[in-house]
């Protein structure tokens, strides 16, 4: 329906109006004129809009992306500081910072995976998002066509510019190519609390003797601010011909990969990019793209079955919708008016906005 009708469709009935907002919803990555469609409702819901404000961890990009496309539809925001007693205003559409939890008109913003693209999300982040949650058939729907022209442009340019959140270490040796690359985490990180096994040293340290005893070479990349003395040490107790620990630059570690292993951080979501094998030891939000290792006993055996199975359309697929649907790049202003729509819709399905009903003599 276009936009224009939207609010005709509104006066006229609900049965009309609701599923027009609900296909809205559905469609709301790829639907046109989202900003009419989104002023439309705007105007119809006239929600509050409600953020927590945080100093810092690259909120600023994320709030005056949003603050701008909420002012291109006509709407206000109010903000308070997190941690503080939130203001209790109804009709309400809020935004918290690094947090999770599912709740009625709630969404969660956190920087993702690269400097530009933030969660938009009514989980959560990493493995308590959405992303996470939904139904493989739903990335199988995907076009792959417009998943494939993706790669060719935006993922493509994201690994020749070497882009990353992190800082990257100048590489003093690059590897022969053919390793398995373990890039590892910060050992109290709250998404550790993810993995399926409880210790995540020993987990690590049992996937790496795993992968080494099926015959693969191992480079392992502690994480800069994750170099615990326990951590070190085992690692120093595995180091040998065809092991080695790297602290190079995850650009010139990544490509010469046989394969990846995480837990769940950003590098194995760096390493879809570069369309690698990557295997799991925790739940993460690109899993579908990926393999998961739930007994790090196995990793070896996991691995060579992930080889065999390599699945490019998938990974390009699980990626897609990841910075399309899941995510919002913040330097494109129709992206955030995407998932202005999108909140909106989601307000409007469960909220009905009240028609007038003043005393009015109308002899139309």
């Amino acid at each position: 329906m276009p936009p224009d009708k939207l609010l005709d469709a509104y006066f006229r009935a609900n049965h009309i109006f609701v599923p027009q907002v609900r296909r809205t919803l559905d469609q709301f990555d790829t639907c046109d004129l989202p900003l009419e469609r989104a002023r439309i409702m705007q105007l119809i819901a006239r929600p509050n809009w409600l953020m927590s404000y945080v100093v810092g961890q690259g909120s600023e990009t994320f709030r005056s992306a949003l603050l701008q496309a909420l002012e291109r539809i006509g709407a206000t925001v109010t903000f308070y500081r997190q941690g503080s007693h939130a203001p209790e205003i109804g009709n309400a559409i809020r935004f918290m910072h690094h947090s999770r939890g599912l709740e009625p008109g709630l969404w969660h913003y956190k920087m993702a995976y690269l400097p530009f693209m933030f969660h938009f999300d009514r989980r959560g982040y990493s493995g308590w998002s959405e992303m996470q949650s939904v139904k493989p058939v739903t990335f199988a729907r995907i076009d792959q066509a417009a998943a494939d022209q993706f790669f060719a442009g935006a993922a493509a340019e994201i690994t020749r510019n070497r882009i990353s959140k992190g800082k990257q270490a100048a590489t003093t040796s690059v590897p022969e190519p053919g390793y398995v690359f373990f890039a590892l985490q910060v050992p109290d990180d709250s998404v550790i609390s993810l993995c399926f096994e409880k210790d995540y040293i020993a987990t690590v340290e049992t996937a790496i003797r795993s992968v080494l005893a099926a015959g693969h070479r191992v480079v392992v990349k502690p994480h800069p601010f994750g170099r615990w003395p326990r951590l070190l040490e085992m690692l120093d107790g595995l180091v040998g011909p065809a092991m080695e620990v790297n602290d190079g630059s995850i650009h010139d570690l990544l490509p010469g990969s046989l394969a990846v292993v995480t837990a769940n951080s950003g590098v194995g979501f760096e390493a879809l990019l570069h369309e690698k094998t990557v295997l799991c030891l925790a739940q993460a939000d690109y899993g579908h793209a990926c393999h998961e290792v739930r007994d790090a006993r196995e990793t070896g055996a996991v691995l060579a079955t992930a080889l065999k199975k390599h699945d490019l359309a998938l990974i390009r697929r699980v990626v897609f919708a990841a910075m399309t649907r899941y995510q919002v790049d913040v330097r494109k202003p129709v992206a955030m008016d995407r998932q202005v729509l999108r909140a909106l819709c989601e307000h409007l399905t469960r909220v009905r906005p009240k028609r007038s009903t003043a005393d009015v003599i109308d002899e139309n």
